[in-house]
């Protein structure tokens, strides 16, 4: 794929992708939540959340062999910018990202450095573990709701990113504190944080089943509808947020067109 059609697929994306609307973060009541981003300064003990806009159902949609490129970029705004401002030690700047699926099936997108187990995606967490997940973080992001200027806080049908919040370690809404911080509220056996200025790995956690006991679902994002490898966000020093992908190689698109072809072919001789 040349470099002119590799930055029109990226912009395409991008222009497809912007949120447009306003609103809470969804804690994901309506089987739908909306990604959010936090960003905690563990010795100042501060923290700016913000929510990102885009649903779980959103997220997975564009997880395919087409999408490959910066999927979604957050330029920083002002609140961000001035807790950078105030930050005494960059050093101390972790950040994370999630969203909850807990209606039914317990879904929950998570950054995420490793998964436990010998290749990252094996799970080593039940079903029943699973669910607890959302125990104390739908505390906290009802507290960051109340901290925002939106419209009506239980409003979740229209989605969007309005929600910017700056707190101290001793509101409610402090991302650093026990219903949100590293580990989904201390009940994920894996850490979501990554040092500020880097990139942090995204996965799928979700149900298998329903059997309380059996082990959950880990996904590697490049495992569910998506051949291109795991994408990663990554939060730049300067407070830009970016979701991307790789750029398919010319064999990588040439495999991905055949497959589509034999997929075609076998369809017609299953009408004829």
């Amino acid at each position: 794929m040349n470099a002119s059609l590799k930055k029109l697929a990226v912009a395409a994306s991008v222009a497809a992708l912007v949120p447009t609307a306003h609103a809470a973060i969804n804690p994901g009541l309506d089987g739908n939540g909306e990604l959010w981003v936090s960003l905690i300064d563990e010795i100042g003990l501060r923290s700016y959340t913000r929510d990102l806009g885009i649903t779980i159902d959103d997220f997975v949609s564009v997880a395919t062999p087409t999408a490959a490129g910066v999927l979604y970029s957050f330029a920083p705004d002002p609140l961000l910018t001035s807790f950078l401002g105030g930050t005494a030690n960059p050093a101390a700047l972790k950040w994370n990202i999630g969203a909850m699926d807990i209606l039914g099936r317990h879904r929950f997108l998570t950054t995420a450095a490793a998964m436990p187990g010998p290749s990252g995606a094996e799970p080593t967490q039940t079903n029943g573990q699973l669910r607890t997940y959302d125990d104390g973080v739908a505390i906290f992001i009802a507290n960051t709701n109340s901290e925002g200027t939106h419209p009506p806080i239980n409003d979740y049908s229209v989605h969007g990113s309005n929600i910017f919040v700056a707190v101290t370690g001793s509101e409610a809404a402090y991302a650093g504190g026990p219903n949100w911080g590293a580990s989904w509220g201390i009940r994920a056996n894996f850490s979501t944080l990554a040092d500020f200025g880097s990139s942090n790995s995204f996965f799928l956690l979700e149900h298998n089943g329903t059997n309380v006991s059996s082990n959950a679902i880990r996904y590697l994002h490049s495992q569910f509808g998506n051949n291109l490898g795991p994408g990663a966000w990554a939060f730049d020093p300067n407070g830009t947020l970016t979701y991307t992908q790789p750029i398919p190689e010319p064999g990588t698109w040439a495999m991905l067109i055949a497959g589509l072809i034999g997929i075609g072919a076998i369809a017609r001789r299953r009408t004829a």
